[in-house]
C-alpha cells in the first residue's frame, strides 16, 4: 500500500528523503502497533496475511547478487 500511496517512493529514497515514508508508517504502523495483533495489523497493511515468501525473495535476491 506504500508504493500505491507514495508513487515516487523509490525515488525519494534515492535521494535520502524519508519524511513521507515515516509519516506513513507513523499514520498506518505505529499509530495501531499497541493496539492491534501483529498478524491483523499486517493484513490489514498489505491487504494479505504475513506471507514469508516475499522475506526469502529479497534474500535471495541479495546474497545470489553477493555470492554468485
Amino acid at each position: 500500500q506504500m508504493n500505491a500511496e507514495i508513487p515516487d517512493i523509490k525515488e525519494r529514497t534515492r535521494r535520502g528523503e524519508f519524511s513521507a515514508i515515516l509519516d506513513w508508517l507513523n499514520r498506518k504502523i505505529h499509530s495501531a502497533g499497541a493496539l492491534k495483533d501483529p498478524m491483523a495489523l499486517c493484513e490489514q497493511v498489505t491487504g494479505e496475511r504475513l506471507n514469508p515468501a516475499y522475506y526469502l525473495e529479497y534474500l535471495k535476491g541479495k546474497y545470489t547478487k553477493l555470492y554468485a
